[in-house]
């Protein structure tokens, strides 16, 4: 999640925002899989 911090930071400072949203899903997709990584983590 950090490395996607960084990349969503330097967007930020470089002024990409078609990339800024782009990012933000990311996290919010690497965010559920954190919470919920499935079943295949449980065995």
């Amino acid at each position: 999640m950090g490395s996607l911090r960084e990349v969503q930071a330097l967007l930020d400072l470089i002024e990409q925002n078609g990339l800024i949203e782009l990012a933000d899903q990311v996290a919010a997709h690497l965010y559920k899989l954190i919470q919920n990584p499935g079943a295949w983590s449980r065995s």
